[in-house]
């Protein structure tokens, strides 16, 4: 039986959540139950973002489309999921592993901050 993800219905309880980090900066959540599948095995779509008051998104993590593997070992083995993290408004995601809810939640406020303190 697979472990149950327990902070899953505490990241589904933040949908559409969105506040001021600072006057100019806004932190967003999207997060919904979908099917299980390949793609997204956790069985929620989700963005979690940090937007410009303009609009513009800074850094994120999602899973709403695949990133292209970057990896040189021809033996790693490439996942399907399409968990990736935006690390900057330029790009283009990089593969992220999820491992639970919380931990997801914790990255993502993590980003903020490191983004905070580059700042």
């Amino acid at each position: 039986m697979p472990k149950r993800d327990r902070g899953l219905d505490t990241l589904l309880g933040f949908d559409g959540y969105m506040y001021f980090r600072t006057p100019d900066l806004i932190v967003k959540f999207k997060v919904k139950r979908c099917a299980v599948s390949e793609f997204r095995p956790h069985g929620i779509r989700y963005s979690l973002t940090l937007h410009h008051r303009n609009g513009q998104r800074l850094i994120g993590i999602d899973n709403a489309h695949a990133v292209p593997y970057r990896g040189r070992n021809v033996y790693t083995q490439r996942s399907k999921a399409y968990d990736h993290i935006h690390a900057h408004s330029r790009d283009k995601g990089r593969p992220y592993i999820y491992r639970d809810a919380y931990e997801l939640m914790a990255d993502f406020f993590k980003a903020v901050e490191d983004y905070m303190e580059r700042r």
